[in-house]
């Protein structure tokens, strides 16, 4: 999210390249044709220019991007000149004796943020970059930051594990890793009846089919239209 001539944002990092093959054949990773360095050299930039990464919440295919192993196995920012901002909430909730959460939130990601002196933590919703907003919900993980970016024509939500795909806009369908299902399908249906309000642009962050779309309601419930 390039929202200045000297600013460059983004949110979420994936789950990056210091897992090794047994970790990467249990959760499907596969970087043979797209990687998050990849990526940003396509659009014109390079890790050095991104100035702030906005981390929805701290599980490893969230976070673990963030940081990279380096020849002698020391652990390192991968974005040098970068402020990553997390919910101070979350981060108590990850970095505590989490029995639930304890496969998901790794110390090789975030003991390197919480040494580099780059770590930035909020206290609740509200705007903490220009023209970036968060909203925060529990039903996922404790804190999780619903990302809001403000353009000159329209909002577009990056709503994280709320939303994760448009497969799961129903009321019903939560992620088995949440937390609080209950709470889930509370936030989710807030999170959906102001996005159909204002014509929100949503983007889901864990569907290989569909990058964003917009919402209607219909007869049998909301879904998404101009997919793509």
């Amino acid at each position: 999210f390039n929202n200045s001539r000297d600013r460059l944002d983004l949110i979420d990092t994936g789950v990056g390249d210091k897992i090794d093959a047994k970790f990467a054949e249990i959760y499907g990773v596969d970087h043979t044709e797209h990687t998050l360095d990849g990526s940003l050299r396509a659009a014109g930039f390079d890790v050095s220019d991104v100035t702030d990464v906005v981390l929805t919440h701290l599980h490893f295919d969230h976070c673990g991007g963030a940081t990279k192993r380096l020849a002698d196995g020391s652990l390192d920012l991968v974005f040098p000149n970068a402020q990553v901002h997390v919910q101070r909430d979350h981060w108590t909730w990850a970095t505590r004796d989490n029995k639930r959460e304890q496969a998901s939130f790794l110390s090789e990601n975030m003991e390197p943020l919480e040494q580099s002196g780059h770590l930035v933590l909020h206290d609740g919703p509200g705007e903490i970059l220009p023209g970036i907003r968060v909203r925060t919900a529990d039903g996922h993980t404790r804190a999780q930051q619903i990302v809001l970016l403000d353009d000159k024509d329209r909002t577009v939500a990056f709503p994280a594990d709320l939303l994760p795909t448009h497969h799961h806009l129903g009321p019903a369908w939560t992620m088995g890793y949440d937390v609080l299902p209950m709470t889930s399908m509370d936030e989710k249906a807030a999170f959906l009846a102001d996005a159909l309000a204002n014509d929100w642009r949503i983007l889901f962050e864990h569907d290989v089919d569909v990058s964003w779309a917009t919402l209607e309601e219909t007869e049998k419930g909301i879904r998404a239209v101009s997919l793509t």
